[in-house]
This record gives C-alpha cells, structure tokens and sequence, in this order.
C-alpha cells in the first residue's frame, strides 16, 4: 500500500466558518453546522458538499460531515480545499486524530488551524482513501438505516395508540356509545381512575458512578440511560419516570434495568404498553423550584383513563412484536458501533491491508415480522379517516 507522511495542510486545508446566530436562522433547506453539530436550518449557504466541519471552539476536535451545501458557524473550521484527496476519508482520518489535545485556549478551548496545519500525518493514496472510506460508509449507511427504521417503529406504535385511546378508533368502536365523564366523552364501559389506582411509581435507588461495575443492564436517570452496570434492580420490560432533573419524563427498557434516585418505576397490573404510553402523554407539572421535580402525591391525583381489558390486550398484541424489532436494531447497532469503532484506527493508519479485508455485514434479522406487516397496514387504514372524530376533549 502507497502511504506517505506529509503536513496536514497540504493535504487538507482548514478555514474559519462565518458568523451566524440561532437568531439570524430563517428556516430554509441548508444545515448550519457549530462545533457541537447541528444548529439549526437556514435560507441560505456559504459551502458547497460535500463538506468536513471540525470543532474550533467550545467543542474542540469535534467532526461533522454534510454531503450537501452547507453553513460552517464560526465556532468551526472547515475545509476550503481537499487538494484531490477524498472528502468522507477526511472526515474520517480526522475523527481519530484527537484533535481535542490541542487546546490553545484559555478559559474558552479554542483549536488554531496555523497549529494544526503543521501537523505530520500519514495519508494514503486516492484509491486507498476511497476504498477504506467505502467500507466505513457501509457500516454507518447501515446504522442510519436502522435509526430511521427504529423511528418508524415509534411513530408507528404511538399512531396505534392515539387512533385507539386518543381518537377513539379502535376496532368496532362503531358499535360502542359514549358516555360522559370528568375526561369527557369516552367509550362505554370504559373508566377514569386515580393515577394512583392504576400504577404504582416506586422511587429507584442510588447508584453512584463509582459503584457501578460495567455489565449487560442499562442504568436510568431521569434524562435516559446514563450507564450500564452488572446488575439489575428491575425485570423488564419497564417503565422508568424522571423524579428530579426531567419530571416527567417517560423511558422504556425491553430488559431488566437499574433506576437510580432520580426516578420512579412503574409497577402495574394493567398492560405497560398501554400504560407507557399514556404516562407519556400527560403533563405533569413540576411542584419543585429550585430543582425541577416530580411529587408522586401529586401525580397520583391525575386522572387516568383505563378502556376494557379486550381492547388493551389488543393493543398489546400489536405493539409487542414493534417494541420486539426496534430492540433488535438497537442491538443491530450497537454491534455495528462497535465493529466500527474497532476497525477505523486500525484502517485509517494502514494497520489492515484494505486488499485482504473481509467484512460480511449482516442483515438477517432485519426482516419484517407478520405482525409488524399487519400492524403496518391496520395503520394505514385507521389514519385514512377524519382525524377529529372521536378526538377526547
């Protein structure tokens, strides 16, 4: 293989982005690209793609790609000219280059693109730009196709439960009255209770960073999953609500978990699609003020809306194979991550010969599942009626 060292800046030279604010932004089809990513969209552009954005301030060392015509704020530096060499390699190449280090700031960090185009940097020839840039494109055309498919999954199963408990379009909804009650007009048969009455929120546990010990369970707070540690607190599926920092806020873990002090689980007899969901739809309010938080007392007051079991087990048997094949991806992209995330040094420095590489991606368990399929078409048909009707005031 044909490698050669040479100055960073005349392989690739780097130029400061312009000034821009969120302010100035008019909703337009061009990304404006900072130095933590995305900032918004905007009316106009000031480069061409494709095109390799790094962090200059704030976020140093931070790398973007946009294959379209762009806008570089200038908390970045982008690059002016390739000088014939491959855009996607670059930005690769530049992601393993830490440029991070090279903090010439003071209280801000701040990277010198004078500093960084001295730099000596092994580089290969085009060809071998383009092929190791190929097999690395695969792996994250990949993982976007599965983001966009896990999307789908969601929007799908939250379209489900809104025709059938928001809309009230459930099958032979037809053939069932309305009644009043404190939520309006409702199904008959179907009842409003005291959140209280239906789910339990019980406080998680602390768990401190220094404790935990890495292993298969996701560790939850209140914005998400923060860790992984060996062991769990909970069986899933479940439910995870944030307490303090994000009240209000609803997760789900297909597998057993670790909910810290600042959440709540879920703990219920009634089916927890139905109920994540549900959860997911109220507003509750925060009754803390330094620190937002979420009062059980007071949450256990809010209504909460409990159609027949029929339909709820029915709604179950929908959803369950869509959470099933969203984790799948998940799965799916976490393994591709990380074969990823292992093979750019090695192939970016030339440690692999690119000539003897082997990679089989697999797409075996991408496949539809029928109840995914029928899901997919009852959806169709449920969204082709009037969308006010039903609609729960």
């Amino acid at each position: 293989m044909s490698w050669k060292e040479e100055k960073l800046g005349k392989l690739l030279t780097f130029q400061r982005g312009y000034d821009i604010t969120k302010k100035m932004l008019v909703d337009g089809p061009y990304v404006v690209i900072s130095s933590s990513g995305e900032m918004g969209m905007h009316i106009d552009f000031k480069v061409k793609g494709p095109g390799v954005v790094i962090g200059r301030k704030g976020s140093l060392g931070t790398v973007f790609y946009s294959e379209k015509d762009y806008w570089p704020s200038d908390t970045t530096l982008w690059i002016k000219d390739f000088h014939g060499n491959d855009p996607k390699f670059a930005y690769y190449f530049l992601k393993t280059m830490k440029l991070e280090k090279l903090d010439v700031g003071a209280a801000n960090p701040t990277l010198n693109r004078n500093h960084i185009h001295t730099l000596t940097v092994k580089y290969p020839e085009i060809a071998l730009q383009e092929t190791i840039a190929s097999i690395l494109t695969s792996y994250d055309d990949l993982i976007e196709n599965n983001h966009r498919r896990i999307q789908l999954l969601e929007e799908m199963a939250r379209a489900i439960y809104r025709e059938w408990f928001v809309y009230f379009r459930f099958p032979g909804h037809e053939e069932v009255e309305m009644v009043d009650s404190e939520l309006g007009e409702i199904p008959e048969g179907w009842r409003v209770k005291k959140l209280k009455d239906v789910v339990e929120l019980v406080y998680g546990k602390g768990l401190r960073k220094k404790d935990r010990i890495e292993g298969a369970f996701p560790v939850y707070g209140s914005s998400g999953i923060i860790d992984y540690h060996q062991e769990k607190m909970v069986d899933g599926p479940g439910i995870i609500v944030g307490r303090k920092g994000n009240p209000g806020k609803v997760h789900w873990s297909q597998i057993g978990f670790y909910p810290i002090d600042t959440t709540f689980y879920v703990s219920t007899d009634v089916s927890l699609y139905y109920v994540y969901y549900h959860l997911d739809e109220m507003k509750f309010v925060d009754t803390h003020t330094a620190v937002p938080g979420l009062s059980r007392d007071s949450a256990y007051l809010k209504n909460f809306l409990v159609p027949q079991n029929n339909i709820v087990e029915s709604f179950q048997d929908i959803v369950c194979p869509i959470f099933e094949l969203r984790y799948n991806l998940e799965l799916q992209n976490k393994s591709l991550q990380r074969m990823k995330d292992l093979l750019l040094p090695q192939l970016i420095s030339g440690e692999i010969d690119v000539s003897e590489l082997n990679i089989e991606i697999s797409t075996s368990n991408m496949h539809k599942t029928p109840k995914y399929e029928d899901a997919q078409s009852d959806l169709t048909q449920w969204l082709d009626g009037d969308e006010e009707d039903g609609r729960r005031q």
